[in-house]
């Protein structure tokens, strides 16, 4: 009934070396593998637990790093948000950024995963959150804010390489 075309195994075997070989040029490192760029921070920004109700009230906590499609940020430790996230419960974040001068960016996130303080954040854990649909209005004045981030940050080095 079926008779294999070939018993040549070359032909096989050289359809996966076009991968091995665009393996060596694959991102190696966590950052070169992001969608998106991180840009460190160490600012201050207002967030809240909608979902929670002793947590609706605006809190302040600290970005550690952010890119158009979320961030790392140190939040209260007092919210049980490991077990919750074990438990599968979604569990969103609204974060406030306030740029000097201007009205605040606020993006609504959701909890990917989350490091218990251990004890060296005073009651912090950090968390990694994904930002949800954000309006095209506010991604615009988000991704403004991280470019006038990278700029102070970096001199202007990225605005020249533009």
């Amino acid at each position: 009934m079926f008779e294999p075309v070939s018993d040549d195994l070359s032909t096989l075997e050289d359809a996966f070396s076009p991968v091995e070989a665009a393996a060596a040029g694959l991102p190696q490192s966590r950052e070169e593998r992001r969608i998106a760029a991180r840009v460190d921070f160490d600012a201050h920004a207002r967030y809240r637990f909608p979902s929670l109700p002793a947590a609706r009230a605006w809190m302040h906590g600290v970005v550690v790093n952010l890119s158009e499609t979320g961030g790392c940020f140190l939040v209260d430790g007092g919210w049980d948000l490991l077990s919750r996230l074990e438990g599968d419960e979604w569990v969103p974040l609204d974060v406030e950024l306030h740029p000097e001068g201007q009205q605040p960016i606020r993006l609504r996130a959701e909890i990917a995963w989350v490091q218990p303080d251990q004890g060296g954040d005073g009651g912090l854990d950090r968390v990694g959150a994904r930002f949800d649909a954000v309006n095209p209005a506010e991604r615009e004045r988000l991704q403004c804010f991280l470019a006038a981030e990278r700029r102070r940050t970096f001199g202007g080095d990225e605005a020249k390489s533009a």
